[in-house]
């Protein structure tokens, strides 16, 4: 089958099978140890990026990867309608999106980590 009907080709081929779903294994016992692995996952408060990290932690959950924290990057601060309506609509969504990130990830036991959106990029 593998080699074409060298029993030394199968036989290699199968152990190295073998040798990769021992390998697989050791690395998803190593993503599952607490003590070793933990995910971190970074978002954006906008419902479309929130969307996806909440997809994500439900696929950590079901592959019992640890997860024990969310950080919400780029948090616009709450700021004055009359200096910038386009900002002040902006950060009205952030605090929704905040709040419902919030009530997403704290049942689950993870931390929640806010950074606020600054002016110049950050180095």
């Amino acid at each position: 089958m593998f080699g074409m009907g060298d029993p030394n080709s199968d036989k290699e081929a199968l152990e190295g099978i073998e040798d990769m779903k021992r390998s697989m294994e050791a690395v998803r016992a190593l993503l599952k140890d607490p003590t070793q692995t933990e995910f971190i996952i970074v978002t954006i408060p906008n419902m479309m990026a929130i969307a996806e990290s909440e997809r994500l932690a439900d696929q950590l959950r079901a592959q019992e990867v640890p997860l024990r924290q969310v950080v919400i990057n780029q948090i616009m601060p709450p700021t004055d309608a009359s200096h910038c309506a386009f900002c002040a609509a902006r950060a009205k969504d952030h605090e929704s999106n905040v709040q419902y990130i919030q009530t997403k990830f704290a049942f689950k036991g993870v931390k929640l980590t806010q950074v606020q959106c600054y002016d110049a990029e950050i180095r």
